[in-house]
């Protein structure tokens, strides 16, 4: 067996694999948050499937290709749910028990490159208390506090957090955020990952030139590493999870500079959980109903605003600072 612990801000877990390249791959986004052993709240054991193919549990309640167009199933038998790519891969959570079984078939290559590890990640969450949102994530300036980005992909969250890095804000990440309640508080983890920022995003802003890499691809996109993102400004410490300062909705842009105007908690919440909250045959799923709970707290707690970024990038970590009340040093000094 090979033995791999991880400890993220309000969770520990194993992955226990009968051998050691089985399950290498599954989170390569969390290299940086391995440690040594220790106590741990959940386990996901990884087998090599006896077969070519892992039989369904129970009734099936979704199929369907996710995102990446990788098709899969959605089982429920009991306690027991299982999701399923055929040919490839299980995964089985029980409710209420601390362990998650992966079953891997012997055909299957890199199988969590996919959208399954991403999968596999939110199954092991969400079972203690923690909830994977679609949002950027950056730390108000001279504050620990967290400002939360929503928007549809492809709508400019990425643009918009460089934006704000550049003026200041602290980058925790520009996809993935998870949020978790402690007593009347919630607080959030950016996940840190490697960016993919578009050409036409790379000559707003210059400087990050010499630090991507090549660009490529469909979205014709280069890969801007934690690393070469750290060498660029201060980082916050991503092994820590924050309160929540304000949730933003990042609009329509129209000519001219960048505002933030107060947005109703109707409509935030309106547009956060059209991005977040999915629907299968039988209706919400238990677990998306925690987070429509989860979601409506954090709107009805924290001020909302929408984004209008405009065509100035430049302008829009000052739209953030006067409405967030950030007053920087320089204008402290000049005051």
């Amino acid at each position: 067996m090979h033995t791999t612990r991880y400890v993220i801000p309000g969770l520990a877990f194993n992955i226990v694999a009968e051998r050691e390249g089985l399950a290498a791959p599954i989170f390569p986004q969390l290299v940086g948050f391995q440690q040594p052993e220790g106590p741990v709240a959940h386990e996901i054991r990884v087998r090599e499937a006896a077969g070519d193919d892992i039989p369904t549990e129970g009734e099936v309640i979704w199929s369907g290709k996710l995102i990446d167009g990788l098709y899969a199933e959605i089982s429920t038998h009991g306690n027991r749910q299982q999701f399923r790519v055929p040919g490839k891969l299980s995964i089985v959570e029980e409710l209420g028990k601390p362990q998650t079984d992966v079953q891997v078939t012997a055909a299957a290559e890199q199988p969590f490159r996919s959208m399954a590890g991403a999968v596999l990640f939110d199954m092991v969450l969400r079972g203690h208390g923690l909830m994977t949102i679609h949002s950027a994530s950056l730390m108000v300036p001279g504050r620990d506090e967290l400002v939360l980005l929503f928007a549809p992909s492809g709508f400019g969250k990425t643009t918009t957090s460089l934006a704000l890095a550049l003026g200041g804000y602290g980058h925790m990440g520009d996809d993935v955020v998870i949020l978790r309640q402690e007593g009347t508080d919630l607080f959030g983890w950016g996940m840190p990952r490697t960016l993919k920022v578009q050409r036409r995003t790379a000559a707003m802003f210059p400087e990050i030139l010499p630090h991507l890499g090549e660009f490529g691809g469909e979205e014709d996109e280069a890969p801007l590493t934690r690393a070469a993102l750290a060498e660029l400004m201060p980082l916050p410490d991503a092994s820590k999870s924050y309160k929540i300062a304000a949730v933003v909705v990042v609009g329509p842009r129209s000519e001219g500079g960048a505002s933030l105007a107060r947005l109703s908690k109707g409509d935030a919440l309106s547009v956060i959980l059209s991005d977040n909250i999915g629907l299968l045959g039988g209706g919400v799923p238990r677990s998306q109903q925690v987070l429509f709970r989860l979601l409506s707290r954090l709107v009805g707690a924290t001020p909302t605003f929408r984004l209008d970024a405009g065509n100035q990038p430049r302008r829009i970590a000052p739209a953030f600072d006067a409405a967030l009340g950030i007053v920087r040093e320089a204008q402290a000094a000049e005051a």
